[in-house]
Parts: structure tokens; sequence; C-alpha cells
């Protein structure tokens, strides 16, 4: 019997769409704020420090912009200093934690961005597009896989480009609102727990079947 993929998933009942405006007001911002959302650890091959190259170009052409970096670890503290060296304190929120108020952020942002130097999945990005947030993702590792045609990608590192695709999204509210309506689809199709069950169950009886023949 050859080798079978089964994804990774997620549960979609937990992450789903829901009133954005509310949880925007209860982390402070305003209703016409634009939300770009990482979560993730601090670490080399998230890159964050790419993210925050990119806010500190777009929001020279939109002061409406705010970065949420939700993670810990090593680099954090450089993550802080890059933000300072660039006055985006008005800008960018750093939150180690947040507990279990992770279905929260992902209602409240306009956009999920992951810069993962080489992502082995991304379970993150399939949780932002239950959440009906668009994504964009590095164009590196498995990011590109999971994604498909439900997100933008952008060349891993190169941050004037990713500025161009955030600053893109925040004026094009129709491609925003085709990117969500395509992440939903392509993660109840091919990443809930609901479509996992019955191809292990296939898997499982297809195995003990070769075994016993």
């Amino acid at each position: 019997m050859g080798s079978e993929v089964i994804y990774h998933a997620i549960d979609t009942k937990k992450f789903k769409p829901k009133h954005e405006t509310q949880n925007k007001h209860e982390l402070g911002y305003k209703e016409t704020d634009f939300i770009i959302l990482f979560i993730g650890k601090m670490h080399p091959y998230k890159d964050p420090l790419t993210l925050i190259k990119a806010i500190s170009m777009a929001v020279e052409k939109n002061a409406n912009l705010h970065l949420v970096m939700v993670g810990d670890g090593e680099l954090y503290t450089e993550v802080e200093k890059e933000i300072s060296k660039r006055n985006l304190s008005n800008y960018v929120r750093l939150l180690r934690y947040v507990d279990n108020q992770m279905s929260e952020m992902y209602d409240a942002a306009d956009v999920f961005v992951l810069p993962s130097l080489n992502e082995a999945f991304g379970i993150v990005l399939l949780e932002a597009m239950a959440s009906g947030v668009p994504v964009i993702a590095s164009n590196s590792g498995a990011c590109p896989e999971v994604v498909g045609n439900a997100g933008i990608l952008f060349n891993q590192g190169n941050y004037s480009e990713l500025a161009e695709k955030i600053l893109c999204l925040s004026h094009e509210k129709e491609l925003s609102r085709k990117l969500s309506e395509a992440g939903l689809k392509r993660v109840r199709e091919t990443f809930s727990w609901e479509d996992k069950i019955d191809q292990y169950l296939k898997l499982y009886k297809k195995t003990c079947h070769l075994k016993f023949e």
C-alpha cells in the first residue's frame, strides 16, 4: 500500500466568523482601524522582524493600520527594540499571552500575516481562515500548500512587497471579502475535523483489509 497524506485539521465550531466590530472596540481600536494580526513564536524562523519592517513602510501611507503581535520567544526583546527604533509604539501592540481569548483576536483582525522562513504547516493559517480572516503568508515551506488560492503570498523576507500586500487589502474591501469566503470554503472542505475523521476511518479499514487478506 502506498503512502497517503492526511492533513492537520481544526475545530471549525471553535474558530468561525463572528462580529469583529465589537472585538475591535474591546481591544481599544476604532471600527475604521485596520487590524493586522500575527500569532506565533518570536523566533527567527517565524521572522517577525520582516513584518515590523513592512508595517513601518505601510503606516506611512495609511495611518489607520495597526499590528497586534501575540507570542513570546527569543526575539521578543529585539522586536520591542525594533518597534521603538522605528517609532511604531502607536501602531504595534505586543502581547506575550492572551489566555483563552485567541478566537477573539481573530475576530478583531482584518488580515492575518505569517512571514515564516520555513513553515512546517501553519495551524494559525487554518484558524484565521476558519475565522473568516484573509491571510497573507510567505511563499516558503508549507504555506502555499495550506493557503492554496484562499490567500495572498509574498516572497519571504521581502518586507516592501509585504507592505504593498497589506496596503492592498486595506483598500480593496471586495478582495478581502473574496479571500475571506475562499478561506472559509477551503478549511471546511479540506481541513475540518469531520473530514479528517472520515479519512482516518477509511484508511484504517483499508489497512485492516490488506493486513488480513
